[in-house]
């Protein structure tokens, strides 16, 4: 909103929200796992448990064991908005982690796991294998493009005056 007052000479602008950054969601799953790639809407269905065995999705036959990280009390609305279209409810085969490393770790033990990650923190890429959604793997590209379907904006909230910030440093 603008606020009437002005800052350092300027119209203020305060309770701002600046994207600086996109990151991708990619969804990974254990190395020995033989599905590469699954469309949108087979994440979406695995995370609500309409698909609960991988043989649904050309993989082995072995129901699926879905991890989720829950980092912050946002992420879950985000999350839900993302997977589940804005509703329904997540699978009861679901596996609380409370880390990334942790979320990693227990995909990488169980060939039957699938999980998914924010791009930042794709490190070590020998423990699990990211996989293809809708045929797009994430890379910075695909998130900007928009081709790649999990992906999430990164903003700078302030309710200061933005030329007060960048004046006071």
């Amino acid at each position: 909103s603008v606020d009437p007052k002005v800052c350092s000479g300027k119209p203020c602008i305060r309770g701002t929200r600046i994207l600086v950054a996109r990151d991708a969601i990619p969804i990974i799953v254990h190395k020995s796992n033989p599905v590469n790639n699954l469309s949108a809407e087979q994440v979406r269905s695995i995370w609500t448990g309409k698909i609960q065995n991988w043989k649904e999705v050309g993989g082995r036959d072995q129901p699926i064991i879905v991890v989720f990280r829950n980092h912050c009390k946002d992420r879950a609305e985000e999350f839900r908005t993302m997977m589940l279209a804005g509703g329904g409810k997540f699978t009861q085969n679901l596996f609380p982690a409370k880390t990334v490393g942790e979320e990693m770790d227990r995909v990488s033990r169980s060939p039957a796991a699938i999980g998914s990650i924010v791009g930042s923190a794709i490190v070590d890429m020998t423990k699990v294998k990211v996989i293809r959604v809708n045929g797009v793997l994430p890379a910075p590209e695909t998130v900007a493009n928009e081709t790649y379907p999990f992906r999430r904006d990164l903003h700078l909230a302030t309710h200061k005056c933005i030329v007060d910030l960048a004046v006071s440093g």
